[in-house]
């Protein structure tokens, strides 16, 4: 029984001290913030954005001008589709060849995979009495279609 007494003592002694309770300050928290009239006042400084010399973060990377045909230094790729005029056509060869005509009067011998036109067509059969021209044609939503485009062999006359 002495031991329970003595417990219960040490119980009541170590409860009996009372700890100081917690402030802010104490914790290192400020109670409350004072600003002066004249720090409400005055306006944060504005940011004012120099665009010389730096780059347009919202311009594409790769630009696009607006123009799809693709660039041949071929000569009949000065001229419109409708401009050329099929003369001849050879077949029955390992390699099938024609002759198309220029405005200028200028005949040009055609094989396939040859660039025919401003619009990049590319001639893709050559038959009896007939060429088949591949033209790429990209719409304002830059979708490419393809359309087959048949030059048939003209009478001389």
């Amino acid at each position: 029984m002495k031991r329970s007494v003595i417990i219960l003592g040490a119980l009541l002694i170590s409860c009996a001290a009372e700890k100081p309770p917690v402030t802010l300050e104490s914790a290192g928290v400020p109670q409350r913030v004072v600003v002066a009239p004249q720090q409400l006042r005055e306006a944060p400084p504005v940011f004012n954005y120099q665009p010389a010399g730096k780059k347009d973060p919202f311009r594409p990377f790769f630009h696009d001008d607006g123009d799809h045909r693709p660039r041949s230094n071929e000569p009949l790729a000065q001229f419109e589709i409708e401009q050329l005029r099929l003369t001849a056509v050879l077949v029955g060869t390992a390699t099938p060849t024609a002759l198309i005509e220029d405005p200028t009067g200028l005949g040009h011998l055609v094989r396939v995979g040859t660039i025919v036109g401003r619009d990049g067509a590319q001639v893709k059969h050559i038959r009896r009495g007939q060429i088949v021209l591949e033209q790429v044609i990209t719409n304002q939503n830059l979708t490419r279609s393809i359309m087959l485009v048949p030059m048939t062999l003209t009478d001389p006359t």
